[in-house]
This record gives structure tokens, sequence and C-alpha cells, in this order.
């Protein structure tokens, strides 16, 4: 369960209201996803390093040019990020709690 990937126990899980474990999984997942950025990040910025001795003077070799993110888009982060907060206020209403 979600509440796993927590580090929580069942008396924790059972005791938390709707929005407070939404919140906390919501922390727990920003968390991963940054961490998985930043590897991604450090990918890239050594594949630069790598590449470029081979690249033609005078080229725009860049970590972004070398290998695009999808989060390299400010826009398509914020948009995703209003989706989830739709998704999560959806969840709440749901379970007749209110969304902060």
């Amino acid at each position: 369960m979600a509440y796993g990937r927590l580090g929580w126990d069942e008396d924790k899980f059972l005791d938390a209201s709707v929005s407070y474990f939404f919140k906390a999984l919501k922390g727990f997942n920003d968390l991963e996803n940054q961490r998985e950025r930043e590897h991604w990040e450090r990918l890239r910025i050594l594949g630069t390093w790598v590449v470029s001795p081979y690249a033609k003077k005078g080229s725009n070799l860049t970590p972004r040019t070398l290998l695009p993110l999808p989060w390299d888009s400010e826009t398509n982060w914020k948009e995703r990020n209003k989706e989830i907060l739709k998704q999560c206020d959806e969840i709440i209403r749901k379970t007749n709690g209110k969304p902060n």
C-alpha cells in the first residue's frame, strides 16, 4: 500500500487525515522526482563532457541540446502540476474531505 512507501505503520496511517496523507505522499513523491532529476542531470553533463572533444568547433553543444529532458520546458511542468492538484482535490472530495 501507499503508506508502506512512506514508511508508516498501520496505526499512523489510520490516525492520519486524508489531507495529511495526501500532503505526505506528495512530499515523498516530490523528493523521489527530485532525486530522479538529479541523476538525469548528472548523466547529461557527463555525456556532454564525453562528447565535447568530438563535436565540431563552433557547435552549440550544451547538456540541454545533447539530451533534452521533459522538465526543460517550464510550462509543461506547471501544467502537469495543476492537473495533479486537480486530481488530488477530486479524490479528497470523493472521500468527503475538504481540499486545503
